[in-house]
């Protein structure tokens, strides 16, 4: 049996025990801490190094974390990229098209965009 030693997880914060786990997990579900095999190792427990118990031991703030869990950000993303190739491809069809008279504007890519766009920046600003 291993046990979890993070005083502030979220687990021991619930029930007032250390998370027990089988012997072939080797990090606890609930704050990614490296288990302990001694129950009493894991009763006294180690202090949480930042204020965030959610963050794990480690106390990852990285760029590449806050832009994941920013709001809104793979809708403001993914809206934009389709409504600039919507733009690009009516752009390049009407250049090869306007001598013939005959192009092609692509509706939806730039309306699903719009769209994507417009939800993911109100919930940025909601977030």
């Amino acid at each position: 049996m291993k046990y979890c030693p993070h005083r502030a997880c979220p687990h021991r914060q619930r029930v007032g025990a250390p998370a027990e786990f089988l012997d072939h997990v080797s990090s606890c579900s609930d704050c990614k801490t490296p288990l302990v095999d001694s129950e009493r190792e894991a009763i006294e427990g180690i202090a949480p190094p930042s204020g965030d118990p959610y963050r794990g031991p480690a106390g990852r703030t990285t760029a590449a974390v806050v832009r994941r869990h920013r709001p809104g950000g793979n809708d403001v993303a993914i809206g934009a990229a389709l409504l600039l190739v919507g733009l690009w491809f009516t752009g390049l069809t009407y250049m090869n098209g306007s001598s013939h008279g005959t192009y092609i504007v692509a509706l939806g890519p730039m309306i699903y965009g719009a769209i994507r766009l417009l939800r993911g920046l109100r919930e940025r600003a909601a977030g």
